[in-house]
């Protein structure tokens, strides 16, 4: 059975706001080594697997950067962005949003002296001492799930303190603290129950507090740098920095996790954030749908009929991607696996092929609007909500685009 915040890590959190602390002692919870079967149902339908632990060691293709050298590295970075008198690549956050105004040098002298009140994080720092390529899936992830296009090696600098609210990332992923660092998780599955209630939180600060104790599936981490951990796409996640320093994170997709970003779309989750955080959703589906294609076909049918509606209506605003899925689906159907395949969604005529009942009935504009396998019943009904919501992120920063991506704020 689920259990609340163990004591013991209850008693780390302590300086934290008082409200979010008050809220996961209502939180159920489950711990890596006592998870419920029915908390594992929860996660095994709705995405690709548990969220796990590895041994860091595993990931590191190179010797990991010291904490000094890491911040020498951070330092010159901000010196010479500064200096180039242009836009920085990193971007500094203070109480969970993105402030332009903030020193970055901050965020490095609260490693020595934490601010309660005023945690200043910064990330995506690209610094020498960490090159591109240093960090990766580790090998026994395998075992559960196999990595694609590991991309989008990030750094994040966290003081303790730093708090990142409930939010979802558009792809699987591995993060591993460093040094000193030490981080707790929160973890929920991407159940439609959970994404409904995260639908009705967009647009809307202090997420955990409003919806955590609805929140069903939970688990609980505790990393340091001898832990790297693995998150399921979908999963919605926040964050506690127990003991300041770096932390590096990369991206990939499996040939599943199109199931979960299926599920993202219905409940029409693409059109909260940045217009780049929905780019990056489909980008994402699309290439899961490819990888799933080749060996996992049920699921890559499913994903793209449960989304269809969605798919369509993406696939109208955007002429490439509409280009790209069509020669994926076009290369599929010349296999002789697809040549066999009947449509899951029972419609299928005894003499009709899969390629051509696929085409009338589940690609693009000349079939039905709705589709025969919807696993969410209401899921679309938030969208129009939602979209309302979107246009106030786009309008922030006086209507310059503001990336709300993969760990923005960890």
């Amino acid at each position: 059975m689920s259990t609340t915040i163990p004591e013991t890590l209850l008693a780390q959190l302590e300086g934290f706001n008082p409200s979010i602390l008050k809220t996961l002692l209502s939180i159920p919870l489950s711990t890596p080594d006592n998870v419920p079967a029915e908390v594992q149902a929860l996660w095994t339908s709705s995405t690709t697997t548990l969220p796990r632990l590895f041994s860091s060691a595993e990931s590191w293709n190179t010797e990991p950067p010291s904490g000094t050298s890491l911040i020498l590295s951070t330092l010159d970075l901000f010196e010479s962005s500064k200096a180039a008198g242009t836009s920085p690549s990193f971007t500094s956050y203070r109480r969970g949003e993105a402030d332009s105004k903030s020193d970055p040098r901050i965020a490095i002298t609260q490693l020595y002296e934490p601010n309660r009140a005023n945690p200043i994080s910064v990330i995506g720092l690209d610094i020498e001492s960490l090159p591109e390529f240093s960090f990766a899936a580790p090998l026994s992830l395998s075992e559960f799930v196999e990595p694609h296009d590991e991309t989008n090696q990030q750094l994040l600098l966290t003081p303790k303190y730093c708090h990142t609210d409930l939010h979802i990332d558009s792809a699987d992923g591995i993060s591993a603290p460093m040094g000193k660092c030490t981080k707790l998780w929160l973890v929920f599955p991407p159940t439609s129950h959970n994404l409904k209630l995260m639908s009705s939180a967009e647009g809307q600060k202090a997420k955990l507090t409003r919806i955590g104790r609805k929140l069903e599936g939970g688990m609980i981490f505790k990393t340091s740098s001898a832990e790297s951990i693995y998150l399921p796409v979908g999963c919605l996640h926040s964050v506690f920095t127990l003991h300041g320093g770096f932390l590096v994170s990369i991206d990939f997709i499996t040939p599943i996790s199109c199931h979960a970003l299926s599920s993202l779309l219905t409940h029409g989750l693409d059109q909260v954030g940045s217009p780049s955080f929905r780019t990056e959703l489909f980008a994402r589906f699309l290439s899961s749908v490819d990888l799933a294609l080749q060996n996992k076909e049920m699921i890559a049918v499913e994903s793209w009929i449960n989304a269809l509606e969605r798919v369509r209506e993406y696939s109208d605003e955007n002429g490439d991607w509409k280009k790209e899925a069509t020669k994926n689906w076009n290369e599929y159907f010349l296999t002789a696996s697809a040549k066999k395949k009947r449509c899951p969604c029972g419609e299928q005529g005894p003499d009709e092929s899969f390629k051509s009942h696929l085409g009338k009935m589940h690609l693009w504009a000349n079939g039905p609007k709705a589709s025969p396998l919807q696993l969410v019943e209401d899921g679309m009904r938030t969208r129009s909500r939602v979209k309302e919501k979107r246009k106030v992120y786009e309008m922030e920063d006086g209507g310059k685009e503001v990336r709300r991506s993969k760990r923005t704020k960890r």
